[in-house]
């Protein structure tokens, strides 16, 4: 569902799913709903995986924001079909990105350190 931090990690990952459905738990169980708006509001990357909550893909579409004829950049419609492969990405004040095949964090190629 949400996935807040820095951090890549493609959504086919199961433990993905489980991680963002925790984190999302997590922030709404420790904080009221408006403490935890504020805290999703500042973050500077947020990484939209997939949701079936009709709030939460309404606030994301929103969140996308408009084109110049007033329709939504992703409308929720879209959010519910994204593919298997696909993920949005928002990105401090850039426009939402909707990547496909991203590649798995372990694909990185790792260095040891002396």
């Amino acid at each position: 569902m949400l996935f807040v931090g820095t951090s890549i990690i493609h959504p086919s990952t199961e433990g993905v799913f489980l991680l963002c459905n925790i984190l999302d738990l997590l922030i709404y169980s420790k904080y009221n709903e408006n403490v935890s708006r504020t805290i999703m509001d500042n973050c500077g990357n947020l990484i939209y995986l997939h949701t079936r909550e009709i709030s939460f893909l309404e606030y994301i579409s929103k969140l996308a924001g408009q084109n110049e004829f007033d329709r939504p950049l992703l409308s929720v419609s879209r959010l519910q079909h994204l593919k298997k492969n696909e993920t949005v990405i928002f990105h401090d004040r850039c426009y939402p990105v909707v990547v496909r095949d991203l590649p798995l964090i372990f694909e990185y190629p790792m260095k040891a350190s002396a």
